[in-house]
């Protein structure tokens, strides 16, 4: 199971691997070098550090070490499994009760108190972690940049420091709006379910959270939070049942008591939720977010995340 866990994994990478961008015709080698929409696994991470210090600012970071601990060791056994393990994954949890996530490149997976409560068990938080790990591992934001070659005011930076300043803030208003098309959720669908399946984790979990999710929001006239840019839930968990019985994904791991255990909030209704800003037809999206914006920093080792796995009551 595992040989075919990877082997889906590695089909879905290769299916999403980044596209080159072209670059202008007659403009000079020097500007297109501080251009170049092709960005390093280095820059990848800058760009990713600078999405996550603004979605720090807007929705301020929940100062509890323990939630942070436990969140990141599920992500962290959910990205071993990943074709990108050896990135310096970072698991943030934002201080909002709007149910959100948001990945940025280089590692970044952000998850908000919000949706840490409407939640119901470890195998649904380890898929929606998944699926985020899922679009950092295919770079969906950064061929977002490069299918829609955007440009603007980007084309007016003199060097590759402040090039990369301004892409930044570009993917941090692409990110905050949910920028994926279907295709992209899609996959991030498919390499989430993988992933969570590999780590041992039942992988069903992240469409009960869909489900969830679809019938808090059944009342809003607009998708709201995750389900901005997100395509149909019947037709997103009808494919995952699919992809479940395609590849005999068996794993039943639910993890119900130790995530009682980790996480205590209550859940808000949608009509409940605080909005930044009066009459937000996305609330989630445009809830208050906390005052304190610190990084909460946890670091976990190999050895903690290989026993924290053995705590699943069914592993691979």
């Amino acid at each position: 199971m595992k040989s075919r866990a990877h082997l889906l994994v590695a089909i879905l990478l290769l299916a999403g691997a980044s596209v080159a961008g072209a670059q202008s015709p007659g403009r000079q080698t020097a500007n297109r070098a501080v251009h170049d929409l092709n960005f390093s696994e280095q820059e990848e991470h800058r760009l990713g550090a600078d999405v996550s210090t603004r979605l720090r600012e807007r929705y301020g970071v929940v100062q509890d070490a323990a939630v942070h601990r436990y969140v990141t060791l599920v992500g962290s056994v959910v990205a071993a499994g990943s074709a990108r393990a050896d990135l310096p994954w970072t698991f943030i949890v934002l201080d909002t009760e709007g149910v959100n996530a948001f990945s940025a490149p280089g590692g970044f997976v952000h998850i908000t108190r919000g949706a840490l409560a409407l939640i119901g068990n470890e195998s649904e938080l380890a898929g929606v972690l998944a699926h985020e790990v899922g679009h950092v591992m295919a770079r969906h934001t950064i061929r977002m940049i490069q299918k829609t070659r955007v440009e603007g005011g980007l084309a007016n930076a003199a060097t590759r420091g402040a090039f990369l300043e301004q892409v930044g803030k570009r993917l941090y208003a692409v990110t905050l709006a949910s920028p994926f098309d279907r295709s992209d959720e899609m996959e991030a669908d498919h390499i989430g379910v993988a992933l969570a399946n590999h780590a041992g984790y039942a992988p069903a979990g992240v469409g009960g959270f869909l489900a969830k999710l679809a019938e808090r929001n059944a009342a809003t006239l607009e998708r709201s939070g995750m389900f901005a840019s997100h395509a149909d839930t019947r037709v997103r968990l009808d494919r995952l049942a699919s992809e479940i019985r395609k590849y005999n994904f068996e794993a039943t791991a639910a993890g119900q008591a130790r995530y009682a255990a980790a996480i205590t909030y209550t859940p808000i209704a949608i009509d409940a939720v605080r909005a930044g800003a009066p009459g937000s037809a996305n609330p989630d999206r445009d809830a208050r977010g906390g005052s304190n914006q610190a990084a909460v920093v946890v670091t976990v080792t190999a050895a903690e995340i290989a026993e924290f796995r053995r705590g699943l009551s069914w592993r691979p």
